[in-house]
């Protein structure tokens, strides 16, 4: 009876993020019953969520090779070759939880996570829709539907779903991350900074949320504002849009420059045609600009003692 309200407190932490104190009950309990395969799996979730990685699989192939039934297992095995670039995995990961549990809501947004990553946004949108089939009323739910709208540039649709997961828990660490990245991209920095400070003090170590406020610190930047703006807009497009719109703007800009010259408009021609080099230089150089300027910020959260 003690061994099993360890257990469940070990998963309480695990949920509230408190990995250490997670990891301490789960080392105890692996020290009366070294075999026990849902402590092995849980270990492993735990030391993954601090980018443990070696340690997690070490872990979870020990649960696996106790128990090669649980859909949990699985779910940790696909978030591993996630963090290892390996989609493919990853996906063939999620498959086999579902195999095992075909109405498994965790292992259907898992894999609408995947598909996204690789722009299938279609069967990517199956998966949530079939999610929330299963469990209409579960946050996560509404919080994977925001995610999509936010990440195909439907700002206001996934507001509605922000606000939503708000409804169910005015407290929940990422509903509060959706609405900061909702709000951040239709402008409103000051919500979206307010939604990410309350994270932050949900999860100290929220990489999402420290991502905010950097980005907003980039946004408002005259060095690197334009290209923020510009790139978090391509970022909605699939990979075939953003090639369309690059190669008709090369396009567009070089004819133009050319009937000016034909025109006997040399001066504005040869303008045109320096301004078209600023853009294509300004979009080298904003990408190391960028990710120094954010690695700078990421540094003064991570050591402003009165954050």
């Amino acid at each position: 009876m003690m061994d099993d309200y360890r257990f469940q407190m070990a998963w309480r932490y695990y949920h509230r993020n408190q990995f250490d104190l997670a990891i301490h009950n789960l080392r105890e309990l692996l020290a009366h019953e070294p075999n026990n395969a849902s402590y092995h799996g849980l270990l492993a979730a735990c030391l993954l969520a601090q980018t443990r990685i070696h340690a997690a699989e070490y872990e979870l192939k020990i649960a696996l090779s106790l128990d090669a039934h649980d859909p949990f297992f699985f779910l940790i095995y696909s978030r591993i070759y996630i963090l290892q670039n390996k989609p493919n995995l990853a996906l063939n990961s999620c498959t086999e939880a579902l195999n095992l549990d075909p109405e498994n809501t965790e292992a259907l947004l898992l894999k609408a996570d995947i598909l996204l990553m690789a722009n299938k946004r279609k069967e990517a949108l199956d998966c949530i829709t079939t999610a929330a089939n299963i469990e209409p009323d579960n946050i996560a739910v509404s919080l994977a539907f925001g995610d999509y709208y936010q990440q195909i540039g439907q700002h206001h649709q996934a507001l509605e779903y922000a606000l939503q997961a708000l409804s169910y828990d005015a407290g929940h660490e990422n509903a509060h991350i959706l609405m900061a990245e909702v709000q951040l991209a239709l402008g409103n920095t000051d919500e979206a900074a307010h939604h990410a400070r309350y994270s932050i003090m949900q999860n100290p170590e929220s990489k999402r949320a420290l991502y905010i406020f950097s980005a907003i610190k980039m946004r408002n930047s005259l060095i690197v504002g334009l290209w923020w703006r510009f790139n978090s807009w391509m970022a909605t497009l699939t990979p075939l849009q953003s090639t369309i719109i690059l190669i008709g703007a090369y396009v567009s800009f070089n004819l133009f420059a050319q009937i000016l010259f034909d025109l006997g408009h040399e001066n504005i021609g040869i303008t045109f045609t320096f301004t078209w080099l600023a853009i294509v230089i300004y979009s080298w150089i904003g990408i190391p600009i960028y990710q120094r300027a954010l690695d700078a910020e990421l540094k003064k959260f991570s050591f402003n003692k009165d954050f």
